[in-house]
Parts: structure tokens; sequence; C-alpha cells
């Protein structure tokens, strides 16, 4: 029986495909076909292949009665779009304006709000997970958007202010001075609780406990960490008690004495004003000069993702007080505990 195996196909046609097959799983079928053509029982190609007598039986049957083409795995396409392709695009448009466009009054797009628009308006009924992957087809993410001011700059003046700031920084880092983005951030003995993984207790018969950490809670106790961030992961950072025009004028120059001559990138703050940054001018013979990003655009600051990486090391954590914080701080950042971020393309050289 097992010689009659595909009798219109030779053994020499067998191995050729054999050796020319990319697919895996089309070369164990293959071997399967070869091993039964040489006159081995299901048992014995089940035992050498480690492969149960069932599958084998599969895959010999399938390609015994459909051809040598049934070596290969058929994915199934599933089931055919509820929606006209002139109608995806009709979603297509709706979920780019917005919910308020359509009139429905929501600040973002939700699976249940686009399951409701879709059966509103084109009287078709989803599932929520195949709104989800409809959505996913489309070329839409479910992200969290970052926060833009609307009286801050606009594309276009984002853009030129790069291109100004790149030419300004290849201009003074050829005088000797080094760009820096320089900013503060404020902490507090009120504990920053973050995501992370841990492992829930689980009680018999009864539901799992809630995961708690010990934090510090609303205890007194505020300092300003001042610091400023260069290209190659050069760094300054201080404690003070405020931030204020004369804190950061003090920082600016212990930093300027450590660094050397500074190019700084600072925001619009009314301690980081004009006149601070000329006293300092002056100061240092010109040393220190500043250039200010525009109004209400923190994003283009690199600073401001190093505030975020010393959030994330001091959330979830127990302080006694304000003073250990500050240690802690300055310690990992100063080792490597906290990471010094990179620099924005526009202010390199």
């Amino acid at each position: 029986m097992a010689r009659k195996f595909l009798p219109k196909v030779t053994m020499a046609r067998l191995y050729y495909m054999h050796r020319r097959e990319k697919d895996p799983k089309a070369e164990r079928r293959l071997l399967v076909c070869i091993q039964r053509k040489q006159g081995k029982t299901i048992a014995e190609i089940s035992k050498i292949m480690d492969i149960p007598r069932t599958t084998v039986i599969n895959w010999l049957r399938n390609i015994e009665k459909n051809g040598l083409n049934k070596r290969y795995d058929i994915k199934n396409k599933g089931a055919a779009c509820k929606l006209t392709k002139r109608q995806l695009k009709a979603l297509e448009r709706d979920l780019e304006a917005g919910p308020a466009a359509v009139g429905l009054g929501a600040g973002a797009w939700t699976i249940p709000l686009i399951r409701t628009h879709i059966k509103k308006k084109f009287r078709v009924e989803y599932h929520v997970h195949s709104v989800w992957d409809l959505v996913n087809r489309l070329g839409f993410v479910y992200i969290k958007p970052r926060p833009r001011d609307v009286r801050g700059a606009s594309p276009a003046e984002i853009k030129d202010f790069k291109k100004k700031a790149h030419r300004t920084v290849a201009i003074y880092a050829g005088r000797g001075h080094l760009a820096v983005s320089f900013d503060e951030m404020h902490v507090s003995m009120q504990s920053i609780v973050r995501k992370g993984w841990y492992r829930k207790k689980r009680r018999k018969g009864k539901r799992a406990e809630q995961v708690r950490v010990d934090v510090t809670g609303r205890r007194k106790g505020r300092a300003t960490l001042l610091g400023v961030v260069a290209a190659g992961g050069q760094s300054y950072f201080e404690f003070c008690d405020t931030g204020n025009a004369k804190n950061v004028e003090a920082f600016l120059m212990r930093a300027y004495k450590k660094l050397g001559k500074l190019l700084i990138y600072t925001d619009n703050a009314s301690y980081h004003s004009e006149a601070v940054f000329r006293r300092l001018y002056e100061k240092t013979d010109g040393g220190i000069v500043a250039r200010f990003l525009p109004k209400y655009t923190p994003e283009l600051a690199p600073i401001e993702s190093q505030w975020r990486e010393v959030k994330r090391y001091i959330a979830n954590q127990f302080f006694d007080d304000i003073e250990q914080i500050k240690r802690e701080v300055l310690k990992a950042l100063r080792s490597g505990g906290i990471k010094i971020i990179k620099m924005h393309d526009y202010l390199t050289a």
C-alpha cells in the first residue's frame, strides 16, 4: 500500500522538491512523503520524525488527495469586512477629524465610541475586538498624545528656531562654548507612585490582595534641583532651597567654572530673565551666553527628559526627609544611577 503512495510522482522528483524547499513546515511534509514512498509505515515515520501518528496520517492523506501543493498551509483570510471601501474611507476621515466633528462631543476616540459611531452612521454592528482590529488596519494606534500649549510656537516657527539654533551652536563651538540645556525641577516629600511589576499575593478562596508600596505621604519639605546637560553626557547638578534669580546666577557661575564657556538654551521663566544672563555675560567676559526657547515649548528643552529620569528614579520609594532625597538624587546623577539624556540634534555642533 505504501509503495502505491503518489504513483505518478517519482522519488527523484520528491528529492528535488525537498532540496529546493525553503518553507520549514513544507520541507518536513515532503520528507514524510519521501519516507512513505520508501515503504515505511505510519508508526515508523512518526517515530523518526517525532510527529504524532494522527498528524502524519492527515498530512499524507491531504497531499495524496489534493496534490503536493497541499504541503503549504493555507492561511484563513477571515470573514469579509462588513464595511465597503467607500465606507472605510468615510470612517477614516471621521476618525481623523475627531469625535466633536461628527457631533459626538468627546475629546478623543475610544473603542466604544467608534463602535457607536459605526452603528449610527453605517447601520453595521461590530464586536469591540473587531473595532480594535479595524482601526488598527486603518493606520490608527492607541497612544497617549503629548499635550501642546495652544499659545506655543507654530510648527513653522519651531522648525525655523531649530535651524537658527543649530547654526548658532556651530558658531559658538568654534569659539570654545559648550551648548547646554538649563532648567530646574522641584522635588517634594509628596511621593511619586508609578506602575511597575509586582507579585500579587493570592489567598485561597479569596481575591488577590491589592499591591501596596511604602511612600512618604504629604509631609513638609521641598527643594529645587538645578541642572545643565550637554552633548557627550557632560552635566552639572545642584540643589537649592528655592528657585530664584540669585540662586540661578550662583549655580550657573559654578557650572561655568566646572564646564568652561557655556552657550545656554533655557526657557522664559521669570528668574531666567535677560537681566540675569546679562550680568553673567559681563561677569564672565562673554563666557556665558544665553539663548531663549520659543514661549510655551518645553518639548524643545532636552533637560525636560532628564527630569523624567529623576522622577522615575525616586518613584515608589520611601524617604525620611528632603535631605535624603537630595543626597540620593545627586549620588545617582553623578554615579550613573540616573542616566544622563542625549541632547537634541539641533543643539549639537
